[in-house]
């Protein structure tokens, strides 16, 4: 029952919550931040 897939979900929208408070710290977070400003 415990698959990779299932915990990646389960984490992946809490990074994206934390990088998105602080302003997008972690890893894709902050190059998202990036190309969406600078695009």
């Amino acid at each position: 029952m415990r698959n990779p897939t299932s915990t990646d979900f389960q984490i992946e929208p809490q990074k994206f919550l934390l990088f998105d408070q602080t302003g997008c710290p972690l890893a894709g977070g902050c190059r998202s931040c990036e190309t969406s400003g600078n695009d």
